[in-house]
């Protein structure tokens, strides 16, 4: 099996447990949200999309973008998963004082990048509860 084939699958399976851990320990009223949660991954999949593009346009081979792009977000999401600490822990823990990240960051926050993926998922649970 092909290592993108080992994502995929890998990728699906961990939605899937994901998903049946939140249907499992959650009232039946906030249903919407658990379906919410199963339309994340066309997020993750634009944003590891964005960085492969990126890297691409700094000169890395498309194949290579892509592949190192889905490496790093499994590996940020794992370690994430493993760690005791909160996520804006895990991101300043990886942001030098001046450094390259921390100005990518800001500019992630410039651009409203929270704000964007907080609308994106009220905008799916708005359209989830309006189909009933």
């Amino acid at each position: 099996m092909s290592n993108r084939k080992k994502i995929q699958k890998l990728t699906v399976l961990s939605v899937l447990a994901a998903i049946t851990a939140i249907v499992a320990f959650v009232p039946l009223k906030t249903l919407g949200l658990e379906i919410t949660f199963t339309m994340i991954p066309a997020f993750v999949y634009m944003f590891a999309d964005a960085l492969a593009l990126a890297a691409a346009e700094c000169g890395l081979p498309r194949e290579k973008a892509c592949e190192y792009a889905l490496k790093t977000v499994i590996g940020a999401a794992t370690l994430a998963a493993d760690s005791d600490m909160h996520l804006s822990e895990l991101r300043d823990a990886v942001c030098s004082p001046g450094g390259a990240t921390i100005a990518g960051v800001h500019s992630l926050e410039s651009a409203a990048f929270k704000g964007a993926v907080m609308d994106a998922i009220k905008t799916a649970f708005d359209k989830t509860k309006q189909l009933g």
